[in-house]
């Protein structure tokens, strides 16, 4: 799982090169970059690294293929299709007691492999904006939010 974490990570740090370098990556790991990818974050409201280790190890059991999902930081990092993002709901208790103290956050799809950077700004400004707006325990959608993120900035 370390050589797949850290090529999410890098991905959604714009740290993984070109299209062609990461598909190449990809390849050499086993794992396909969906067509239509986009960065969903899903934050602990505790800084517990059980909490957020137990949720990804849920994560990876809902997704239908290897998932591109990793820990970064106090958060859990997941480079999704808008299929995959389905299958995780928007009520984020199936993650634990209390949906473990988790929000969500979807950025939109990203055009290609070196945008997955922008779609995880995304993902960021909607956790913030959806907890203040809607509360914890959901994934906030950028699109759903994207005009008081305008107003705000």
């Amino acid at each position: 799982m370390g050589r797949l974490a850290a090529f999410v990570r890098d991905l959604v740090h714009g740290r993984a090169g070109d299209a062609a370098a990461c598909a190449a990556r990809a390849r050499r790991l086993g794992v396909e970059l969906p067509a239509r990818a986009r960065v969903v974050r899903l934050r602990a409201a505790a800084a517990d690294p059980g909490v957020v280790e137990r949720a990804l190890d849920l994560l990876r059991t809902r997704l239908p293929r290897r998932a591109l999902a990793a820990r970064d930081g106090v958060e859990i990092v997941i480079i999704c299709s808008p299929d995959e993002q389905e299958l995780l709901g928007i009520d984020l208790a199936w993650l634990g007691p209390d949906g473990a103290g988790m929000t969500g956050g979807a950025g939109e799809d990203a055009p290609g492999a070196e945008a997955l950077a922008a779609s995880h700004v995304q993902a960021g400004r909607a956790i913030r904006l959806g907890r203040g707006l809607r509360g914890d325990g959901v994934v906030h959608r950028y699109a759903d939010l994207e005009a008081y993120d305008a107003l705000l900035t």
